[in-house]
């Protein structure tokens, strides 16, 4: 089957209404926010293309362009729903924005700042934090919570600027431990 600019022109045009309509029932209407219908047929146009032209595909008719289109339509819209419906990135976890940019249906904090007991705690946890470093990383942590930069540190307990995102990253893990 030939595969040259005109023939790729025509197919698209023959099919892409189609293939849109297929997505646009694939796809659920919380993940059609973040993903549009247009994309799952580019998709699919650019996996078919590159495909065809490596000659991995043969058809006896039209009928199997499509059926193989629509095949792969189908699974990439639901491959996508998938994927956006993983825990982390759920699409079904989204929240509408309202005019004025806040979550829709979400109750106002009183205050945004934080108060004496917030800051008390904040204060035990650093604490215990800093307590359960090992000396390496304790000088790291105290240069960084008083705002210097990670180049600044590196040169003050003299190691590379590396070590400290290493062991930023260690006291992370810690914290995220001690909050469990």
């Amino acid at each position: 089957m030939p595969c040259d600019a005109e023939f790729e022109r025509a197919l698209v045009d023959r099919y892409t209404q189609r293939l849109l309509d297929l997505a646009r029932r694939e796809l659920p209407d919380v993940i059609r926010r973040r993903l549009d219908p247009e994309d799952v047929v580019q998709s699919v146009y650019r996996s078919f293309f590159h495909r065809l032209k490596e000659g991995r595909f043969t058809f006896g008719d039209h009928d199997d362009i499509w059926r193989l289109l629509a095949a792969m339509t189908y699974q990439k819209a639901r491959e996508a729903g998938k994927f956006h419906g993983r825990l982390r990135r759920s699409a079904w976890r989204d929240r509408s924005l309202s005019s004025d940019g806040a979550p829709t249906g979400s109750v106002e904090p009183e205050s945004l700042e934080p108060g004496p007991d917030d800051l008390a705690m904040l204060m035990e946890c650093l604490d215990r934090l800093v307590a359960r470093l090992p000396d390496k990383y304790r000088e790291i942590v105290v240069l960084r919570l008083n705002g210097e930069p990670i180049e600044r540190i590196a040169a003050s307990v003299g190691r590379s600027t590396r070590t400290v995102f290493r062991g930023l990253a260690d006291i992370e893990r810690l914290a995220v431990q001690l909050m469990r």
